[in-house]
């Protein structure tokens, strides 16, 4: 979960990032990022990315060379096929700082994008994350919080063993 902290911090900071070819500047809200079964922060003030993820129900091994071509290493790679499950929740209390139905439309549409772009998530695919095919937000009725669900299908590549040849 450390990669997809990382990944998701590095957007979702209150600033603007260029997510495309033509380095279009899209402002992106901050949130607050939890992972796995995480107690939501109280009092929420604004957007919260729980991220969870469901385990792949088998793992396929494979051989493939490790390191550069003359490399004489050889791992045995797990690939599984796994679902990101991204909760956006909003809470908005400040006066004047927007409402919480538009805040959590703005985040998981900006996840979307963001999940969508293969030049956006390069960074998880060079490390084990990669074929991301996330699915559009949808909203969950909740008496407490605007919510927005978005799944995300894709590869996880990780290392088994590795061996000398």
């Amino acid at each position: 979960m450390a990669l997809w902290q990382e990944f998701l911090a590095g957007f979702f900071d209150g600033h603007d990032h260029d997510v495309d070819a033509l380095n279009h500047a899209v402002t992106f809200p901050a949130a607050t990022l939890e992972f796995g079964q995480a107690r939501n922060p109280q009092p929420l003030n604004g957007a919260l990315i729980t991220l969870m993820w469901l385990s792949p129900g088998r793992v396929r091994p494979i051989w493939e060379m490790i390191g550069p071509p003359d490399s004489r290493h050889v791992g045995k790679m797990g690939l599984a096929e796994v679902t990101w499950m991204f909760w956006i929740r909003a809470k908005v209390v400040d006066v004047g700082a927007g409402n919480s139905v538009w805040l959590a439309t703005l985040v998981a549409s900006r996840l979307y994008g963001v999940l969508a772009n293969l030049t956006a998530c390069a960074p998880l695919a060079l490390k084990g994350i990669d074929r991301l095919n996330p699915d559009s937000p949808v909203t969950v009725v909740d008496s407490d919080y605007a919510i927005r669900l978005v799944a995300c299908r894709s590869r996880l590549r990780y290392p088994l063993s590795v061996q000398d040849l």
